[in-house]
């Protein structure tokens, strides 16, 4: 998804725009996806409480919110940096759902999120050196044409 949010940004600089459109085509999944989980008519009720103003809240700013900075910072600094945060927010869920939530905090659930994090920043390591020798062989390609020419 960053690395189309980076090509998106290049031609359509307003971040808004881009994330409008974010937003639109997710509820439009996940309202088809609700439509088809969820068949029994008294669940689509709608109290006017608590756990609404939640799920606003959630749906409207926090959403809104992280795409909107997920997207400049795309935009700033490319895809790389901005999915290298990735990993730093499983972390910070499972630590704040210990805290907050009292979830139990196992070995297992360690040792998967030690994975998945060495696992991801082993991609985008292999990616960012890959894309470094795309550009010393672009480079390198770039000079020797210049020495041929005179």
């Amino acid at each position: 998804m960053c690395i189309y949010q980076a090509s998106a940004s290049k031609k359509y600089p307003a971040v808004t725009v881009i994330v409008f459109f974010q937003l639109l085509f997710s509820t439009i999944q996940c309202g088809v996806f609700a439509l088809i989980a969820v068949r029994d008519s008294t669940e689509w009720k709608l109290n006017f409480d608590v756990g609404l103003m939640g799920i606003l809240y959630q749906a409207i700013v926090a959403t809104m919110i992280r795409y909107l900075l997920c997207t400049w910072c795309v935009l700033k600094a490319g895809p790389l940096f901005c999915a290298m945060f990735k990993p730093v927010g499983i972390i910070f869920t499972v630590f704040m759902g210990v805290i907050f939530l009292a979830d139990d905090f196992t070995l297992g659930s360690l040792i998967g999120a030690v994975i998945i994090v060495v696992g991801f920043y082993a991609v985008l390591w292999g990616k960012s050196k890959e894309e470094n020798e795309i550009a010393k062989g672009a480079q390198n390609m770039d000079s020797s044409w210049h020495n041929t020419n005179n």
